[in-house]
């Protein structure tokens, strides 16, 4: 187990973050008419933590890996891009519009420092898997007790 130190300004920035998934999960179908920037979408995302490394996976079905960009910030994943409609069906010949379209945006503060000229991303079936191999000193140690 390692022990890491609490940043109680962490959780408030992270607010807005928490805040998006909340709202878009439980009220998505009025979000879709309703919200102010019609077209912004936020693709739903697992982190997980390893002894050596963080992975992040992103759903990002029906996205061309040319319309996403994966940059690190300020120790945060920043994940953009586009998911494009589809050209040749025109919206009055639908009869449901479910699924989001448009740009989308993703900021995810990293639990430890990462190794940025290392970070590998592949993306197979509309998942996005980002591999951010954490730096030495951030990574747990085990200390033998005499």
């Amino acid at each position: 187990m390692v022990i890491k130190r609490w940043d109680p300004f962490r959780d408030l920035i992270e607010l807005p973050d928490t805040m998006s998934q909340i709202l878009e999960g439980h009220f998505n179908h009025r979000l879709r008419e309703d919200r102010p920037y019609r077209g912004m979408w936020v693709p739903a995302v697992d982190m997980c933590e390893t002894e050596d490394q963080i992975i992040v996976r992103a759903e990002l079905p029906g996205v061309d890996p040319e319309d996403m960009a994966v940059e690190i910030e300020d120790n945060q994943l920043i994940l953009r891009g586009e998911r494009r409609t589809l050209q040749d069906v025109k919206e009055e010949n639908y009869y449901r519009i479910e699924r989001s379209h448009g740009k989308f945006y993703r900021a995810l503060y990293l639990p430890t420092p990462v190794e940025e000229d290392q970070i590998e991303a592949h993306y197979r079936h509309g998942i996005l898997e980002i591999i951010l191999p954490k730096i030495e000193s951030a990574r747990a140690k085990t200390i033998k007790v005499e």
